[in-house]
């Protein structure tokens, strides 16, 4: 079957391009939609559905194409970077894609499965310095499988680029290191920094269980182990130090379980780890001014869920999915952890949450002001998430091929939506007209 376009021109993913999306990554990123939940309720809601067309008075463009973009950030000055899967950091500049690579770490990196270059963030006082922030698989060992072999781990390196937006040689410095990544699915890796100037890092729960690793999907419980930094939101300084007033500090034998010595010996809770009981929280935003952050957590089975960070909180995984019991949508009363602020399920075959985005304050002239973007990988769509003041409501609102990050930068045409399809490697913005 032919590709299809909608009425603003965006091309529809055919049905083979659709199926290769799927066989690629629901293992790993995948649950699926069916009810809408709203913050107040613990019970299925309406069902979501995908975007057919873009909202009216908003165009999209093709900007460039790249090898499997998994992220995208920008520096102040408007230069975007873009993070490939197989370790390449690519520019965006004047609204284009550039040729070439600033940054390959792909001689060292794990990119099997979901491994790879999985993030990238700018740091808040790039002015001064130039500093930037990736998220990668390190091939350690010299071994990119899965346990109980030699596996590879989770780090998060500094690097500091040059006036031409290169990266300075010899400046690379490892700051968070050996998170697990005993399976091939579920590493996570976003990065964000709050208006607390602290660096935010997702960490998946490994897909498997450490030491265990017939123990897999719902049976893995090392979201709910506090001695190892998987299922987690991560917090450290700019130099990868633990903050003081991070929930674990004080606690009877904390330990560093990220430090890239090696973590700290013994079997206390990590004190890198601001929040627990996630899945694979793939990706997230912070509201501009604020230290919250919000994580899009892909689920098992049954629920896709939007979660509001609180510090010490725990998100119930692989207890708890969405609203309710793991693989139910009745078991659903109310228990012992944090619930998302908003959850879908399966029923329209939308099964693996992505990009996460807020509208910066006086973007698109004041449209959509304080509303959430967010996507989901298998059923090709974004939304804006819109608090009514009751409840919050996702309104459709652009067909995408595959989409897995969302962010907001400047374009030709003013501050637009950037999001980039991993199967296809395109990159777009979406503006108004």
């Amino acid at each position: 079957m032919a590709s299809h376009t909608d009425l603003a021109g965006r091309r529809l993913p055919t049905t083979a391009r659709l199926a290769a999306l799927i066989a690629v990554m629901v293992v790993g990123l995948g649950a699926v939609v069916a009810g809408v939940t709203t913050a107040s309720a613990n019970t299925a809601g309406v069902a979501i559905a995908p975007a057919d067309s873009l909202a009216k008075g908003l165009v999209d463009r093709l900007i460039g194409t790249v090898p499997a973009p998994i992220d995208i950030a920008f520096t102040p000055n408007g230069r975007g970077l873009v993070a490939t899967r197989e370790g390449k950091l690519r520019v965006i500049r004047d609204g284009q894609v550039q040729p070439g690579a600033i940054l390959d770490l792909s001689r060292r990196i794990c990119d099997n499965g979901e491994r790879g270059l999985l993030g990238v963030a700018v740091d808040p006082r790039f002015g001064q310095n130039k500093s930037v922030y990736v998220f990668w698989t390190f091939d350690r060992l010299g071994s990119c499988g899965e346990a109980p072999a030699a596996t590879p781990v989770n780090r998060v390196t500094r690097f500091r680029l040059g006036t031409g937006l290169n990266v300075v040689k010899g400046s690379a410095q490892v700051i968070v290191d050996n998170i697990p990544s005993p399976a091939s699915n579920h590493n996570s890796g976003d990065l964000e920094f709050g208006s607390d100037g602290l660096l935010y890092i997702t960490a998946g729960d490994g897909g498997c269980e450490i030491g265990a690793p017939d123990q897999c999907g719902a049976d893995n419980g090392n979201s709910r182990r506090l001695d190892i930094p998987n299922g987690k939101v991560l917090r450290v300084t700019r130099n990868g130090d633990v903050p003081p007033s991070n929930p674990n500090v004080g606690a009877f034998d904390a330990r560093r379980c990220t430090a890239p010595g090696g973590p700290d010996a013994g079997s206390g809770p990590c004190l890198e780890t601001f929040a627990s009981g996630l899945r694979n929280p793939f990706r997230m935003d912070i509201a501009p001014g604020t230290s919250t952050p919000r994580v899009n957590d892909v689920g098992q089975n049954t629920w896709e869920e939007i979660d509001d960070i609180v510090a010490g909180a725990d998100y119930g995984w692989n207890f708890r999915e969405g609203f309710c019991a793991t693989g139910s949508t009745t078991d659903c009363s109310p228990a012992a952890y944090t619930d998302p602020v908003f959850a879908y399920d399966r029923a329209t075959d939308c099964r693996s949450i992505t990009g996460a985005a807020f509208v910066p304050p006086g973007a698109w002239a004041g449209r959509f002001a304080g509303d959430y973007m967010f996507a989901d990988f298998t059923c090709n769509s974004i939304w804006r998430l819109h608090d009514t003041g009751v409840q919050l409501v996702a309104k459709p609102l652009s067909p995408a091929d595959g989409p897995v990050a969302l962010t907001f930068g400047p374009s030709p045409r003013g501050e637009a939506l950037y999001y980039a399809e991993h199967i296809s490697g395109e990159i777009h913005y979406i503006s108004p007209r």
